[in-house]
């Protein structure tokens, strides 16, 4: 025989589903940097993002740590930047965005060609995210992706547009 839980009556059964954070402008928080390759073998730095004010604080981590209990290690917030000359002007601008938005924080690559991309660690940059939608068969599924970066003034104060929803064929694997 199966033994109810103790505190079944006090338990409201919507609350088991997390609540979906809705596309749109965020202050996030750098959780980790590192350096890596895209799948065209093209050099980049790699950002894992977490929600860092408002309802949504954690967000990320959450579905990470509930991932972690399943055994899947993989962050479900992942913003890739090329470091390579052909993209330097991209990569500049969220550098210079990282020094607006944290005090403190000052970038020189004057001093060398090299840099420990672990500095951003830990820092805050406004994030827009646009949800991307994957159609597979009869079923699809949706993932939020972050797609624009905004220093915190402009998220706070809603000076963004959020991008229409992507579609996409094939199996999300956010």
């Amino acid at each position: 025989m199966l033994k109810i839980p103790a505190n079944w009556s006090e338990v409201d059964a919507s609350s088991a589903e997390p609540k979906k954070m809705p596309a749109g402008g965020y202050v996030c928080r750098i959780v980790k940097a590192f350096e890596s390759v895209n799948k065209y073998d093209e050099p980049c730095l790699t950002l894992y993002l977490d929600v860092d004010e408002g309802d949504f604080k954690n967000y990320f981590g959450e579905i990470y740590k509930r991932r972690l209990d399943r055994g899947l290690d993989r962050y479900p917030c992942v913003y890739n930047q090329r470091t390579d000359e052909f993209a330097a002007r991209h990569f500049k601008r969220l550098i210079r965005l990282l020094e607006r938005c944290n005090d403190g924080f000052d970038f020189d690559a004057d001093g060398g060609d090299i840099w420990d991309e672990r500095e951003v660690e830990q820092l805050r940059i406004g994030v827009v995210f646009r949800e991307k939608k994957f159609r597979h068969g009869d079923s699809s599924r949706s993932i939020l992706v972050p797609c624009q970066l905004r220093t915190l003034e402009q998220i706070r104060a809603g000076d963004f547009v959020v991008p229409e929803n992507q579609s996409v064929e094939g199996r999300g694997n956010g």
